[in-house]
């Protein structure tokens, strides 16, 4: 089950929350204020984010909403055409009906009319309904109003014609439709735009990125010295104890209701919903280390791990694989790992106030961990079997 439920979204087409997304969506609407004009045009405020960074075609969408929010004159007349081409689109069939019903007494004309012609008139009908919905429509009553030539004079084959005719017709229209909405859409973004209401949208898409931040914990984990264990450790021994470890790890996060972001070679990523259990999940693994090297290890050397817990505000996409969340405080967890001696699970900053509750002793290190603070927590030293290679980065 997933951790989070999404906020509703002002727009399937939103981009989602990200810290950098964050900061040009500001610097945009600064330079914005700075402006003097009441009203711009589209390509001087793509001009303008063009220099703080910001995509085209997010202000392209920007625009539009504008344009739908405050309908203007053109807006009016936009809405006007798309009517009239509703009810063009809807009378065509109707009226190739007619004709064909009074030139059904001339073979090749009755052909031409519902055999040759049909096929290409239905992609024309969703091209200028430009909806999908009013295409398809269009379409299916073109083989209807075809259905009486056809009938004249074997009723069968009227009924073989609509059971082939209409699904051809309307999957031929929806895609013609959909192409004329992607390329040549009714609405479009206005001319000029009142530099006020650009802002005012700017500073709400603020709001909803920020509305999208979930505050999740995350854990990595890493064998030490693997490469070095899979060159010289038996083939099948290390298949079975690498893929006894893989199960050990994750089973260790789902035990604190945590989930596997991703896994790559013989690393691990969790992530948790709190801050103490991506501690305790640490903790276990390195508690249960012993035990899994003597009930669960096959290889003549033991496994030594090494964790890495970064914690913060991430997007969560409800639907959307873990693996695609994407954030720095998922690096700083690889980072954090990386730099943690055998045995030992180093933290950052927002995580210490819980590595500290739940391990009892952290000491900060010499130097920060990509400029931030980072606590080290290390497994109470003795001797333990001789490794491969402990420096070995795996």
């Amino acid at each position: 089950m997933r951790l989070v439920q999404r906020n509703q979204e002002i727009s399937e087409e939103e981009p989602r929350y990200d810290p950098r997304m964050m900061q040009k969506v500001l610097a945009l609407a600064g330079r914005l204020q700075r402006e003097h004009e009441e009203t711009m045009s589209a390509a001087e405020i793509e001009s303008i984010g063009a220099e703080v960074g910001v995509d085209p075609a997010f202000i392209r969408r920007a625009l539009s909403r504008i344009s739908a929010a405050q309908p203007s004159r053109t807006a009016v007349e936009e809405q006007k055409a798309e009517f009239r081409s509703t009810v063009a689109v809807l009378a065509a069939p109707l009226l190739w009906g007619v004709l064909a019903y009074f030139c059904r007494a001339n073979p090749g004309l009755k052909a031409f009319f519902t055999l040759i012609a049909p096929a290409p008139l239905a992609g024309l009908l969703g091209f200028f309904s430009g909806k999908a919905r009013v295409g398809v429509l269009a379409a299916v009553e073109m083989i209807l109003s075809l259905i009486p030539t056809v009938a004249h004079p074997e009723i069968g084959l009227a009924f073989l014609y609509s059971i082939l005719g209409t699904p051809i017709a309307a999957i031929l229209a929806n895609w013609t439709a959909s192409m004329r909405e992607r390329s040549f859409p009714f609405t479009a973004p206005p001319e000029n735009v009142s530099r006020p209401a650009l802002i005012n949208l700017l500073f709400a898409l603020q709001g909803q990125l920020e509305s999208q931040k979930q505050h999740r914990a995350f854990l990595s984990v890493d064998v030490v010295g693997s490469s070095e264990m899979k060159q010289t450790g038996p083939a099948l021994a290390v298949e079975h104890s690498f893929g006894q470890y893989r199960q050990w790890v994750e089973k260790a996060i789902h035990a604190y209701d945590g989930e596997v972001h991703s896994a790559a070679g013989d690393g691990v990523m969790g992530m948790f919903s709190t801050d103490a259990a991506a501690v305790r999940a640490a903790r276990q693994l390195h508690q249960e280390l012993a035990h899994f090297n003597e009930t669960r290890n096959r290889l003549p050397f033991p496994f030594h791990i090494r964790c890495g817990i970064s914690a913060g505000e991430v997007a969560i996409d409800e639907g959307a694989p873990l693996g695609e969340i994407q954030s720095p405080v998922i690096d700083r967890a690889a980072v954090l790992q990386k730099k943690a001696e055998p045995g030992d699970i180093l933290v950052s900053g927002e995580v210490a106030g819980a590595a500290l509750t739940e391990l009892g002793r952290i000491k900060p290190l010499p130097h920060p961990v990509q400029g931030e603070p980072a606590f080290s927590w290390q497994a109470a030293r003795r001797a333990l079997p001789k490794h491969p290679s402990e420096n070995d980065t795996g």
